[in-house]
């Protein structure tokens, strides 16, 4: 069933049931990530929700273990693969396409919203036929993928914008942080942002 929420005084129809005011957080700078993935070789195409520290996306899916300049690949394609900037050979087997992303001040932000989205797209689950990192996290719409694709989009701007507005400056954050006795720094910071935002909602 379709939902609506409010987002910039505008209602937005999607698929995507967000509670943008239950959430706690750890102040890191993390991103939300859409990206298409395909290969030439199975013929596949479809998408996927992440996260990742990286500012450069398409970087998630650099990691591998043997380095390029170890590996068996002909010199040529050695060249070609430093020249883009890699070091590694991807692990990865599917190529990714970045089609949005979003930036959270806070980490554990970016993790309740992707793990909201993909509850939400269990009906669209898919399950690649090469296995890496990240692959629980693919999905597809063969119906109307572009109009998924969109929806998303749009819940992830304006979760983003609307959640990252209720964070705390940094000598709030300071203030709200001197009577609170928690050793272990993340979980202070948590604490802290639960409290501050639980002021704003009761204001």
């Amino acid at each position: 069933m379709l939902t609506k929420y409010m987002c910039n005084n505008a209602l937005v129809d999607n698929k995507i049931n967000i509670n943008i005011y239950n959430h706690t957080a750890l102040e890191v700078r993390m991103n939300l990530y859409l990206v298409e993935m395909s290969s030439s070789k199975t013929k596949e195409l479809f998408f996927k929700v992440g996260i990742t520290k990286h500012e450069d996306i398409k970087a998630r899916f650099d990691y591998g273990d043997v380095e390029i300049r170890d590996s068996s690949l002909e010199f040529s394609e050695q060249i070609e693969m430093i020249l883009e900037g890699k070091r590694y050979i991807p692990n990865c087997p599917y190529d990714a396409n970045v089609l949005h992303s979003v930036c959270y001040t806070y980490e554990t932000d970016a993790r309740n919203i992707e793990k909201e989205l993909l509850d939400t797209l269990k009906s669209y689950k898919y399950k690649p036929i090469y296995k890496f990192s990240g692959d629980t996290e693919c999905f597809n719409d063969n119906e109307d993928p572009e109009e998924l694709i969109s929806l998303i989009k749009k819940a992830m701007n304006c979760h983003c914008e609307i959640i990252d507005d209720k964070g705390p400056e940094r000598y709030e954050f300071t203030i709200l942080g001197m009577d609170i006795d928690e050793s272990d720094e993340l979980k202070k910071e948590a604490i802290i942002l639960k409290k501050f935002r639980a002021g704003r909602v009761c204001k």
